[in-house]
């Protein structure tokens, strides 16, 4: 019994150390105040975290185990606006105006979403 609790202690711990820590800074301007932003897991179709836009800006902070697509958007009386971010445990930054979704948010710090914005501009 004792192995097995040592085992699964080694297990649980290496997939705890697998997971690594996202960042995602925003500063937008062209929205409401306390707006809500919603960052969607493209895989699960799940939202995995929220932020409050304060003063134009949000962060999001969590866990990642590998690299996944996400949608980062909010909905609004008029519009849906969003942005597609392909991201492992990266720091990023976000700038943009309400007019710049989808296409044209300056994101820097994932080397990933650059590849997935000139993919995405080749349509």
């Amino acid at each position: 019994m004792k192995k097995i609790t040592i085992f699964l202690s080694l297990f649980l711990f290496a997939i705890a150390a697998n997971a690594q820590q996202y960042t995602i800074k925003a500063e937008l301007t062209g929205f409401e105040e306390h707006t809500k932003f919603y960052l969607k897991d493209n895989t699960t179709d799940q939202n995995i975290d929220s932020a409050i836009l304060v003063n134009g800006k949000f962060t999001l902070k969590g866990k990642i185990s590998s690299v996944k697509a996400f949608w980062l958007y909010t909905s609004t009386k008029e519009a849906l606006y969003f942005t597609n971010l392909l991201m492992g445990a990266d720091e990023v930054s976000i700038k943009a105006d309400a007019k710049d979704f989808p296409w044209y948010v300056k994101i820097k710090g994932s080397s990933k979403s650059g590849c997935s914005k000139y993919l995405s501009s080749r349509h």
